[in-house]
């Protein structure tokens, strides 16, 4: 019995020492959870905050281009509209020139107090404009009203 006593009294002080070590361990985990995150939570912590920039920093981004587009497209719509203008003037300058007018290259461009668009397409329709009329106006030499 005393053997048996002895291996009892031996188990139970190893029981309490490993109480001890785990009401310590608990202890500190405590401490840890009340203290903030642990260093791997605060790695991915702020990863996840620099991720979340970045995307808004993309989106500010995205958004000051879609609006220098816009305005982009509203400058284009307010061209197009003048050369359109501009277009009427010159079919209502050409059917009023078919009768008794005959139009000399002179009268286009500044002189006519017209601006045409600065784009190539709209020199280059100008250019056909302006050698068309040199052609008619060989055949017509003077203006007359």
């Amino acid at each position: 019995d005393t053997k048996r006593m002895e291996e009892l009294f031996t188990r139970n002080q190893q029981m309490k020492e490993q109480h001890r070590l785990l009401t310590e361990n608990i202890k500190t985990l405590e401490n840890r959870l009340r203290a903030g995150l642990c260093d791997r939570c605060t790695v991915t912590q702020e990863v996840a905050k620099r991720r979340q920039q970045e995307y808004e920093a993309s989106q500010i981004q995205s958004l000051q281009h879609i609006s220098l587009l816009a305005g982009e497209m509203t400058n284009l719509r307010k061209e197009n509209l003048k050369l359109k203008d501009d277009i009427t003037n010159l079919r209502a300058m050409l059917d009023g020139s078919q009768g008794s007018w005959c139009l000399s290259p002179a009268v286009y461009g500044r002189e006519a107090g017209y601006t045409l668009g600065r784009s190539p397409i709209h020199r280059r329709a100008t250019q056909r404009h302006m050698q068309k009329d040199l052609n008619s106006a060989t055949n017509c030499p003077t203006v007359q009203p």
